[in-house]
């Protein structure tokens, strides 16, 4: 049945190509095949073991130890699809790491990277995986397989224990947010120049020039008939950008969500987390369309992504922060706001993991927001 299969693949395949081209192409020679000796070995595993995974359970993996650090096995299972993680960064094709990083597999890379994981002390055999990695890459980091290594043992590094040389140089600009974020957040503000994230003069000041490079945070225009889009801070989104550019910042930020995933119930940490989305959540509403994937890719959307994992959206909202959220809601459902997709990502921190769906007016939002959104709403 499959040689017959197979025999009219082949078929079709040259009936097609043939009509495309106006010439009859022969896909095998005609010429008898000389039957050449085989090779003893070529390095296959002779015994494979059958270990079936998916994107969606290294997900739910993940995110379950990063809202419970203190369980050991929750922490055993993420250690273990940690290492899933890392063997599938290294035989993946070169030329779709960026499709696949931009992806379910590395949101939930993300995920992992951002979590108490890579704080862990290693076991013997991760840490011995984690230095054979390390030493592939300092004896050639110009090789092309850079990229997969430097995946690979990413997870495997606690925060800023991992420093490249020249990291804008080496790095593509879709890696190189996270990796600033998560091993070099002091850098955030110089690179932003070459990166582009950054086109004002090195001197001058994000808060005077309100615009980032290609991102622009200006109050989106609003039509007249249009709901008016919430304020949730005094000022604007522009002002409150630079403070996600502050190492500082950013690791007090870090902070706290991980104390909030430990311990729900400490009133303080919860005040500053409303604080914090009152925060993104304007920066969000004050960028234009075209530049919310670049600000995505900052650290601030890394804070963005572990706020959301760690489900904050499900603490009890006061009477501002309910309203906040109501108005937010009518115009993300509205497709015909120009502020639809800013405010999405604006009331998702509002709303408990698991308990949002897109629906109809799905397809007039950003393709990477559709691609992402099962993972940041905590679906499966």
């Amino acid at each position: 049945m499959f040689r017959r299969l197979l025999s009219r693949f082949l078929g079709e395949t040259n009936a097609g190509s043939a009509k495309a081209s106006g010439a009859s192409v022969n896909l095998v020679s005609e010429e008898g095949a000389s039957e050449l000796p085989a090779p003893d070995h070529i390095g296959i595993n002779a015994a494979p073991t059958p270990s079936p995974w998916t994107v969606s359970r290294i997900d739910r993996i993940v995110r379950r130890a990063n809202a419970q650090p203190g369980d050991a096995q929750c922490l055993l299972e993420a250690r273990h699809a940690r290492h899933r993680l890392s063997r599938f960064w290294l035989d993946a094709p070169i030329d779709q790491l960026e499709e696949l990083y931009s992806g379910p597999i590395g949101q939930a890379y993300r995920l992992l990277l951002r979590g108490p994981l890579p704080a862990q002390p290693l076991a013997i055999d991760e840490n011995d995986w984690k230095q054979n990695l390390a030493l592939q890459l300092e004896n050639d980091f110009s090789a092309p397989q850079r990229l997969n290594l430097l995946l690979a043992v990413m997870p495997y590094c606690a925060a800023g224990k991992m420093r490249l040389s020249e990291p804008a140089d080496c790095l593509p600009r879709w890696l190189l947010a996270d990796y600033v974020a998560c091993f070099a957040p002091e850098l955030a503000g110089e690179l932003s120049l070459p990166i582009g994230l950054l086109d004002q003069p090195r001197n001058s000041s994000p808060i005077e020039t309100n615009r980032l490079g290609s991102m622009e945070l200006a109050p989106v225009p609003i039509q007249a008939a249009a709901a008016p889009v919430p304020r949730l801070i005094p000022g604007t989104g522009g002002d409150a950008f630079p403070q996600f550019q502050n190492e500082e910042f950013v690791n007090r930020m870090v902070g706290l969500i991980n104390l909030y995933t430990i311990d729900r119930s400490d009133a303080e940490v919860k005040l500053e987390l409303a604080r914090l989305r009152r925060l993104i959540g304007q920066i969000w509403l004050d960028v234009s369309p075209a530049s919310l994937e670049a600000l995505y890719n900052t650290s601030l959307g890394m804070i963005y992504r572990a706020l959301l994992a760690s489900n904050f959206g499900g603490e009890p909202l006061n009477p501002d922060d309910l309203d906040i959220c109501r108005r937010l809601t009518e115009i993300a459902v509205d497709m015909d706001h120009p502020a639809m997709a800013q405010s999405l990502l604006a009331v998702m921190p509002y709303i408990p993991q698991g308990k949002m769906r897109l629906g109809p007016g799905q397809s007039r939002l950003p393709v990477w927001i559709q691609e992402s959104f099962n993972s940041l709403a905590g679906l499966g």
